[in-house]
């Protein structure tokens, strides 16, 4: 199994997550580092449900259309992770997932997904995350 990426949206529906979202696949599929490129459906809940679409074969049309196109291509969720010094339960489901799928990097255009950066900077993991912070991601 090669080596996979994730991306992960929340939050509201604006042009600009899309068009970070649009960046997001273009920079990956320029890159030889990665496999494929996985789109979380609903944010950290798509990942926690392992509800995944395969974003590496988008064409460059579509690219195009989606950095100009407001909503959230991947749809959002409003599903809070808890701080994880107090529940580290939710952080070590989503590490399995990012296990199963051969995840080695994490794109977060969400703050629910960025919790996991500080949780990745606490534990020996093999695992990136880039975080898009916000007040609501720091612990």
């Amino acid at each position: 199994m090669g080596k996979n990426c994730i991306v992960a949206q929340s939050g509201g529906p604006t042009a600009a997550i899309n068009a970070s979202l649009a960046g997001v696949i273009s920079a990956v599929k320029s890159s030889d580092v990665y496999d494929k490129l996985y789109g979380s459906v609903h944010g950290i809940q798509g990942v926690l449900k392992e509800n995944f679409l395969d974003l590496s074969e988008m064409n460059e049309d579509f690219i195009e259309r989606l950095a100009i196109t407001p909503a959230m291509y991947l749809g959002s969720c409003r599903f809070k992770l808890p701080d994880f010094d107090k529940d580290e339960q939710p952080y070590k489901d989503i590490f399995a997932v990012f296990e199963n799928t051969n995840e080695l990097f994490a794109y977060a255009i969400t703050d629910r997904l960025a919790k996991t950066y500080y949780f990745t900077k606490e534990q020996m993991t093999d695992k990136q995350i880039l975080p898009c912070e916000t007040e609501n991601s720091k612990p």
